[in-house]
C-alpha cells in the first residue's frame, strides 16, 4: 500500500496514469521495482549498462512527459546542462543549454509529435514514432531546441 500525492502520476513500466491524491495497493512481481513518475516531467536515463563506466553515457536518455511544463539540471564533467519542456496548446517545445552530448528523447505525454523543427547548435538529428512514442535523436554542441505539434 502506498500514497500518490495530488496530481498525475505514471507509472514508469506501464506509462498507465493514475491521478493522486490516492492510496494504492498494487501486486508487481519481485523482479520489478514499483516506480511513479511525476505527470510534469523530464527523467534523465544513462544507457543500459551491465556495470558502472562500461561505456559513455551516450546517447542520454530524456524520457518526457510534459503536461505543461517541466525542467531540470544536471552536472556534465564540463558545465551543469538545462534541459525545460513546455507544453501549450498543440506545440510542445524543448530546450537544451549547456549541453554538448548526444540524446535521445522519448516523449511519453504527449507521445505523437508532427512537424519536428530543431534550432541552434544541433546536427545529427533525426525522429520516429514507435508504438504511439515519438523517439528524438539529436547531437548538441551548446544551446539548442525542438518544438513540434502535437496531437
Amino acid at each position: 500500500r502506498f500514497y500518490l500525492p495530488p496530481g498525475p502520476w505514471y507509472d514508469f513500466w506501464t506509462s498507465q496514469r493514475v491521478d493522486g491524491p490516492a492510496y494504492r495497493e498494487v501486486e508487481v512481481p519481485l523482479e520489478r521495482m514499483l516506480l511513479f513518475v511525476w505527470g510534469d516531467s523530464v527523467l534523465p536515463l544513462a544507457p543500459p549498462m551491465v556495470y558502472v563506466g562500461q561505456k559513455p553515457w551516450e546517447p542520454m536518455g530524456l524520457d518526457d512527459r510534459v503536461n505543461s511544463e517541466a525542467a531540470f539540471s544536471f552536472p556534465d564533467p564540463e558545465r551543469t546542462v538545462e534541459v525545460r519542456a513546455e507544453r501549450s496548446g498543440g506545440e510542445v517545445l524543448l530546450t537544451m543549454s549547456g549541453a554538448r552530448r548526444a540524446f535521445e528523447v522519448r516523449f511519453l505525454v504527449p507521445g505523437r509529435l508532427r512537424d519536428v523543427r530543431f534550432s541552434g547548435r544541433v546536427s545529427e538529428t533525426g525522429w520516429e514514432e514507435t508504438d504511439g512514442t515519438a523517439i528524438v535523436r539529436l547531437r548538441a554542441a551548446g544551446s539548442c531546441s525542438l518544438r513540434a505539434n502535437v496531437d
